[in-house]
């Protein structure tokens, strides 16, 4: 039970709207971090969430008379646990007791129809047959490497190559479960990262072969005399680091950081430093952490320092080339992780919410299009809203432009080569034209995609009076081709991968025959035979003779046959009785302070006197106490026959 106590403790935060998200409580560093099968634990119950609460509301609906099933717990984040375990867990059942296990068995047996009513589970989870998404990390590790190590791991039919990302292996979903325990996994010579958030980097460096950082290739001159030699440091002086070429603005936890490393610092590539900034010191140490693992040899620095006041003049930025951007957002897109848990019906402030984070990525934008040396820009999202997509790039190109046009230079969206072969695309909204919501490029679970929702809109600065929107110049639509078909990498013969290639087929329904209706011939209706008007005259006379009667009857005080009539009679008495009480009552209030007479006795009433009644003692054991001042009757028989039956008893 302490299992599922640490569990609810660790989910009953993410139960309140507008929480943070599960890693960074998890991994916040200000206590010790959950054991793992306690975070497996959460990870699962908020991601089978939505499947729970439509079984409690199913059946405090039809076996708790409409109450909350979870209502009588103190912490229903505890009721979540249980029911997860009890219903979905590996064991499907719980361990231990308390008054919450109690009232979450109190109810199992219709949980568990519920559960088998709503049918497989694998349906009310939107990633079920996602595939599992793992990118090379080329600092450490080659594609051929990589690929010929999880074709013996997992066999050569569950690995896959993805057709737009060069460096991203697409694994089976039957392999998410022991990723985590591969050895290149741990090492970082593979890392487990979204399709989504691989896009950014490889739209800002071209992951195609698309080198745009790279300086030319220098001609060979001849030389026409000795260079002076530079003069050597004072001694005792710290080594000038190298300025950065590229900047992650918001890098926390470090994963695409860490890819744009691994990009521009390709075999063959000169030595590209990549700054990452973040403003929360807990989360540049998860960054330091992060990229120490996965950039050993220094390609990446981590600086504590809030991106919005860095000064584009400062001769920190003299070098630098291009900026990646993926601020705040509403991670509307989310549906594979479990970082973020909102509840529709509790997102009152919705619209006031995206319009604070739409307005802080605008700023954030605005500001890395300020900085005179940088070519590119990168800006992402994990939102799906167009508030913080099209809306924000709209605006920042109208406003950023409107600043830099009398220097002669302006900035224009751009359709990266590197993502060509992509196929959703952005929405003409916010201002943008179509052919400027066709260079940006959209994620969206909730229309096929198997990964989650994401936006990237790829800049860049232009001479006045120049083009560069459309296509970049380069190789463009990902070195495998647009999928299928299957490539030789490192001796083994791997799949390109194609969208829905692992997602089971759908069983075809069964389709019974139609039972022939039993057709039940038509009883004859009783038909019955008329009354001749002639008969029915007849009636009414007697009926209304029998009335006339009665009448004269009633007039001479005679017996009234006519049951109808007798009721009437009966209604009317009882009326002039009310009436008579009632004039009683008003001459008694009117005569003020007169008493009250004393009730007659039941002699009078017409019933029996007390001397008439039996003593009930006498008459049950007989003999009284009271005898010689008993009001009741003591008959000598009675009393007799009474004691007989007690000592017939008594023997």
């Amino acid at each position: 039970m302490d299992t599922y106590m640490k569990a609810s403790r660790l989910l009953s935060p993410l139960l309140t709207p507008g929480s943070v998200g599960l890693k960074a409580l998890a991994f916040s560093g200000k206590g010790p971090a959950p054991p793992k099968h306690v975070y497996a634990i959460v990870c699962q119950t908020i991601k089978h969430k939505p499947l729970l609460d439509a079984v409690l509301k199913q059946v405090a609906a039809e076996h708790n008379k409409g109450r909350p099933i979870l209502a009588g717990l103190r912490d229903p984040a505890l009721g979540y646990v249980l029911l997860y375990e009890l219903l979905l867990g590996p064991e499907k059942k719980i361990k231990g007791g308390g008054a919450g296990a109690r009232a979450v068995r109190k109810f199992e047996a219709p949980l568990r129809e519920a559960v088998a009513r709503h049918g497989p589970v694998a349906e009310h989870v939107p990633t079920a047959h996602w595939p599992s998404y793992v990118r090379v990390n080329t600092l450490l590790c080659s594609l051929a490497d990589a690929a010929a190590d999880a074709a013996k791991r997992y066999g050569a039919d569950k690995v896959a190559l993805h057709p737009v990302v060069d460096d991203l292996l697409v694994l089976h979903p039957e392999c998410a479960k022991t990723l985590f325990q591969w050895e290149r996994v741990k090492e970082g010579g593979c890392v487990i990262q979204d399709l989504s958030s691989c896009l950014t980097a490889v739209a800002l460096a071209g992951g195609a072969g698309d080198r745009w950082w790279a300086p030319p290739p220098e001609t060979p001159r001849k030389k026409k005399g000795r260079k002076k030699a530079s003069p050597d440091p004072a001694p005792g002086a710290p080594a000038a680091s190298p300025a950065p070429q590229f900047l992650d603005a918001c890098a926390a936890p470090g994963n695409k950081t860490s890819h744009l490393a691994a990009i521009v610092n390709a075999p063959g590539a000169p030595r590209n430093l990549v700054l990452g900034l973040d403003r929360a010191e807990a989360r540049v140490k998860i960054l330091r952490k992060r990229t120490a693992l996965l950039a050993p040899g220094g390609e990446v620095e981590a600086l504590h320092a809030d991106y919005l006041n860095a000064d584009p003049a400062d001769e920190m930025y003299k070098d630098l080339k291009g900026i990646l951007l993926d601020p705040s957002c509403s991670g509307s897109g989310i549906v594979s992780q479990p970082d973020r848990v909102t509840d529709a019906e509790e997102e009152k402030d919705e619209a006031q919410r995206l319009a604070h984070l739409s307005s802080f990525q605008l700023l954030a934008l605005l500001h890395a299009m300020s900085f005179p040396q940088v070519a590119r820009v990168a800006y992402s999202t994990c939102s799906v809203n167009d508030e913080e997509n099209e809306a924000v790039v709209g605006k920042a190109l109208e406003e950023a432009n409107g600043k830099i046009e009398a220097e002669g230079e302006r900035w224009e969206l751009v359709r990266p080569r590197s993502l060509d072969g992509w196929a959703r695309r952005g929405r003409a909204v916010g201002g943008l034209t179509e052919e400027q919501a066709g260079c940006l490029c959209r994620c969206d679970p909730f229309e096929g995609d198997e990964t989650n929702g994401f936006f990237v809109a790829y800049f860049q600065r232009v001479k006045a009076g120049g083009r560069a929107g459309g296509l970049e110049e380069g190789v463009g639509g990902g070195r495998f081709g647009g999928g299928g078909g299957a490539v030789e990498v490192g001796g083994e013969k791997i799949k390109v991968y194609e969208q829905g290639m692992w997602k089971p087929a759908e069983k075809p329904k069964k389709v019974e025959a139609e039972k022939p209706k039993k057709v039940e011939a038509e009883k004859p209706k009783k038909v019955e035979a008329e009354t001749p008007k002639v008969e029915k005259v007849e009636k009414r006379k007697r009926k209304d003779e029998d009335d006339e009667d009665f009448r004269d009857e009633e007039q001479e005080g005679g017996f009234v046959p006519n049951r109808s009539e007798k009721k009437k009679a009966k209604k009317l008495a009882w009326k002039q009785k009310q009436r008579e009480q009632m004039e009683a009552k008003k001459s008694r209030a009117t005569a003020g302070g007169a008493k009250r007479e004393a009730p007659a006795p039941a002699a009078e009433k017409g019933g029996r006197s007390d001397a008439e009644k039996h003593c009930r003692a006498w008459k049950s054991k007989g003999k009284c106490r009271k005898m010689g001042e008993c009001p009741y009757l003591h008959d000598e028989q009675t009393g007799a026959a009474a004691r007989a039956r007690r000592e017939q008893k008594a023997a």
